[in-house]
C-alpha cells in the first residue's frame, strides 16, 4: 500500500472519530489538533475544521472554557493565517487566554509584518493590564516578553520587571516560584540576557523554593529550575538535580516515588544521560521508564540505540492501549531521524495499537499522533 494512501486512510479514521465525540469542549479541541496534523496536507481542510471549531465554541456554555478552546484554534489558525487568528484572539472573553493569544500571534507577525506585530503587540499589552489577579497578570505579562524577546529585547524587558512586580503581590510560596521560573525562562531568550541578572532572579527563586514544605510541590519546581538552569550554570542544575532526586527518593507512595524519579531523570538526560540511564531500575512504571529512555536517546547519540531499544521492549508491556500508542509514537518519533524502515515497521503496528482504543477522543488523539508521523516519513 502507498504511503499517501495509508495517509488517506489514518485520516479517515481520525474523522470517524471526531463524528463520535459528543462534548462540545473535546470535539472542539480535536477538531483544532486535526487541523495542525493536516497543515502541508490538505489546507482547506485544516481551515475548513477550524471554521467549524470555532462556530461549535459558541455552544459551550462556561465563558472561561470557551476561551481555553479558543486558544487553541488560535495556535493552528497561526500557521495558516496570522489576520485570521488576530481577529479569533478578539472573541477570546478572558483576558489571560486572550492576551497569551495575542503574544503568540506577535511573535510570528513579528518575522513578516513589522506595524502588524507592533500592533499586536500593543494589544496583548493592554489585555494583560486589565487583568485584576497578580498571578494571571504576571503570567500574561512573562508570556508576552517571552514571545517578543528575540525581536523586541527592550520592550521583553520592561515587561518582565512588571511581571517581578506582580510576582511581589502574590503571598503563596509555590505560585511566587512558578511564575519567577516563567521569568527566567523568558529572560534567558532575550537577545542582551545579562547572565547576572538571571542569577539573581534564580537565587531569588532558590530563596521560596525551600520555605515550600509539600516535597511534590517542592519537587515540581525544583525539576523545572534545574531543566532552564542546564544552559546558565550546569554545575547549579547538577546539585539542584541531586537534592529532587533524594527528596524523591523519599517520597512513601510507591508510584508517586516513580513518577518523580523518572521526572528527574528525564531532566537529568540532558545533562548527566549516562546517570539518568542508572535510574531507569528505580522506576516501576513502564511508561515512565520508557519517558527517561528517551530522553537519554535524544540526549546522547552514543546510548540512543540502546535506549530506544529498551523503551520498545518495556512499551509492549503498557497495559492500557492509549498510553501504550502515545510511548510508541513518542518512539517512532525518534526513529524517524535513524530508522525510517524501522520507523514505519512500528508505525503499523502502532495504528493497530489506536484502532483498539475505546474512548473516541483518546483513539483521535492516537490517530493525530499517527497522522504527523507519518507526514514525517512521506
Amino acid at each position: 500500500m502507498k504511503k499517501a494512501v495509508e495517509l488517506n486512510d489514518v485520516v479517515t479514521l481520525a474523522f470517524d472519530c471526531l463524528d463520535k465525540i459528543d462534548l462540545t469542549y473535546s470535539k472542539c479541541t480535536m477538531m483544532a489538533k486535526l487541523a495542525d496534523a493536516l497543515i502541508d496536507i490538505d489546507n482547506r481542510k485544516a481551515l475548513d475544521l477550524l471554521n467549524k471549531a470555532q462556530t461549535s465554541v459558541e455552544d459551550i456554555m462556561v465563558p472561561q472554557i470557551a476561551s481555553e478552546v479558543l486558544e487553541t484554534i488560535v495556535k493552528v489558525y497561526i500557521k495558516l493565517n496570522y489576520y485570521q487568528a488576530f481577529e479569533v484572539t478578539k472573541k477570546i472573553s478572558d483576558l489571560t487566554f486572550a492576551s497569551k493569544a495575542f503574544a503568540r500571534i506577535a511573535e510570528v507577525a513579528c518575522d513578516k509584518d513589522e506595524s502588524f506585530c507592533s500592533y499586536v503587540v500593543n494589544r496583548a499589552i493592554q489585555t494583560a493590564g486589565k487583568i485584576d489577579f497578580p498571578l494571571q497578570k504576571a503570567i500574561a505579562y512573562s508570556t508576552i516578553a517571552e514571545s517578543i524577546a528575540r525581536h523586541l529585547p527592550k520592550k521583553a524587558e520592561e515587561l518582565l520587571r512588571k511581571a517581578l512586580n506582580e510576582v511581589e503581590k502574590i503571598s503563596e510560596e509555590f505560585w511566587e516560584v512558578n511564575m519567577l521560573v516563567s521569568i527566567i525562562s523568558a529572560y534567558k531568550k532575550l537577545a542582551n540576557c545579562d547572565r547576572n541578572v538571571a542569577f539573581n532572579f534564580i537565587k531569588q527563586a532558590e530563596s521560596h523554593l525551600y520555605a515550600i514544605k509539600d516535597t511534590t510541590r517542592r519537587l515540581d519546581l525544583a525539576i523545572s529550575l534545574s531543566e532552564l538552569l542546564i544552559e546558565l550554570d550546569k554545575y547549579r542544575a547538577e546539585s539542584f538535580l541531586m537534592n529532587a532526586l533524594s527528596d524523591a527518593r523519599q517520597i512513601m507512595d510507591a508510584y508517586m516515588r516513580s513518577e518523580y524519579i523518572s521526572r528527574v531523570a528525564v531532566v537529568m538526560a540532558k545533562l548527566l544521560p549516562q546517570r539518568a540511564l542508572n535510574l531507569v531500575d528505580e522506576i516501576n512504571d513502564p511508561i515512565h521508564k520508557c519517558q527517561v529512555l528517551l530522553s537519554i536517546s535524544a540526549s546522547d547519540s552514543f546510548l540512543r540505540l540502546d535506549a530506544i531499544t529498551r523503551a520498545i521492549n518495556i512499551a509492549e508491556h503498557i497495559a492500557f492501549p492509549y498510553y501504550k500508542s502515545q510511548i510508541f509514537s513518542k518512539i517512532i518519533e525518534q526513529l524517524v531521524k535513524i530508522n525510517k524502515s524501522k520507523a514505519r515497521e512500528l508505525l503499523a503496528k502502532n495504528l493497530e495499537i489506536a484502532k483498539s482504543i475505546e474512548n473516541p477522543v483518546n483513539k483521535c488523539n492516537a490517530l493525530i499522533s499517527i497522522i504527523m508521523l507519518l507526514k514525517q516519513l512521506i
